[in-house]
């Protein structure tokens, strides 16, 4: 029995049989790399337009309940009164964005709660300034959380 030794040929098709593999597993780590990098990018974009819904629906509570605020203090109860439901809707919107777990959405709850309170008039003993105040700077400290957890994401 004769034993054929390997050629050149044999040789040259186990290289590329090895880069080929070695190929697939390159392709593959970075196909890998690249979904967690976009993965990432598309947790910091929705993150991001929270952020924005976030900001300008406490904008908009903030403008509305000044806004009551001054009419009150004008004496035009009814008008004030007509406005009050679009202030609760926006308070609203924002109660089902925060997470009930953390403590800084129970700190701005508390504030929004007391800014409706005051709204609709049951208790003018806080100053309205005061409460727009500490409803911003209750969000301001939700905002400034998300932004970090969106610079925390390397890209």
């Amino acid at each position: 029995m004769e034993v054929n030794s390997p050629t050149i040929l044999d040789y040259g098709n186990l290289a590329v049989g090895a880069g080929t593999f070695l190929l697939a597993i390159v392709l593959g780590i970075s196909n890998y790399s690249r979904s967690i990098k976009d993965r990432k990018v598309h947790m910091a974009d929705k993150r991001y337009e929270w952020i924005n819904e976030f900001r300008e629906n406490v904008a908009q509570i903030l403008s509305i309940s000044s806004e009551i605020n001054i009419l009150r203090e004008a004496g035009l109860y009814d008008e004030a009164n007509a406005i009050f439901n679009e202030l609760r809707l926006k308070v609203n919107l924002v109660r089902l964005m925060l997470d009930n777990n953390i403590e800084d959405s129970h700190l701005l709850l508390e504030k929004l709660g007391n800014l409706l309170v005051h709204s609709f008039g049951h208790d003018l003993s806080q100053d309205f300034l005061a409460l727009d105040n500490e409803v911003y700077s209750a969000s301001q400290k939700i905002i400034n959380k998300e932004w970090s957890r969106i610079e925390n994401l390397k890209y």
